[in-house]
């Protein structure tokens, strides 16, 4: 498993999802949707992808896909994951 130096928190409307490693980032990216996918897209996907196959810095590909959560209005701090606990009354912050 290769780790971020630090999580990546997106909002994702009912809950908020950590990205940890470059495999969730991989993941995340194979859900975005396909009339999304720009040039932005495609470039954080090739930056992950190169680095998983360890022909590019993780730190660049990491730097990448948080460039790429802001642009796209998902990026948020995981300073909401207690608060959302909170407000859930012990429910799954997901919603499950």
């Amino acid at each position: 498993m290769l780790l971020f130096n630090q999580p990546i928190f997106l909002d994702r409307g009912r809950y908020v999802q950590e990205i940890a490693t470059l495999e969730d980032a991989l993941d995340f990216l194979e859900e975005w949707p396909e009339n999304k996918r720009d040039l932005a897209y495609e470039t954080v996907a090739s930056a992950c992808l190169k680095a998983y196959a360890g022909v590019f810095p993780q730190d660049a590909a990491e730097a990448a896909f948080r460039k790429f959560a802001r642009r796209n209005g998902i990026l948020t701090s995981g300073d909401l994951l207690p608060l959302l606990s909170r407000r859930t009354h012990g429910h799954n912050v997901g919603g499950r």
